[in-house]
């Protein structure tokens, strides 16, 4: 009986098969042993190798790995994202998911509070929100004439 040595099948040894740590297995193991397809891909031995068909038409790639519609189940937070775009990366070819956000929230999730939607700004004051992506980067403009300060707190004498 010919044997071959595979040390990536570990988890399949039987007892009695493991000698220095490494296991041993017949001719009659394959490559689809390990179940190397993943989300529900179907494993074909190949000769020596193996190929996965993807089942699902969302999953691509070798071990079918690759989510092409990563907004099924994206991270974004449903109640303020307006939708959720699949974008392909240019160099990768990885998707990943785009939360485009309503007026109030912004973030990568939308998950941020947009500071000015509780208008922090007082006397008349015009509440801008940051570019810096900080919950509390705003800032108060057009303060009513003799206020100033963050808030158009602060009275001018």
């Amino acid at each position: 009986m010919n044997w071959t040595r595979h040390t990536k099948f570990v988890l399949h040894c039987r007892k009695n098969t493991i000698i220095f740590s490494k296991c041993y297995f017949s001719d009659s193991s394959t490559p689809c042993d390990t179940n190397p397809c993943q989300n529900n891909g179907s494993c074909v031995v190949q000769g020596k190798s193996y190929a996965c068909i993807c089942v699902k038409p969302q999953f691509t790639g070798l071990n079918c790995e690759k989510d092409t519609e990563p907004c099924k189940k994206s991270a974004c937070n449903a109640t303020f994202t307006k939708t959720c775009r699949n974008v392909q990366e240019t160099k990768s070819g990885d998707h990943t998911a785009l939360c485009v956000c309503d007026d109030t929230h912004f973030g990568p999730h939308c998950d941020i509070k947009k500071p000015c939607v509780a208008n922090p700004c007082q006397n008349n004051g015009q509440c801008l929100d940051g570019i810096s992506g900080d919950a509390e980067d705003f800032v108060c403009v057009n303060c009513s004439q003799g206020y100033g300060g963050k808030f158009c707190e602060k009275g001018r004498s």
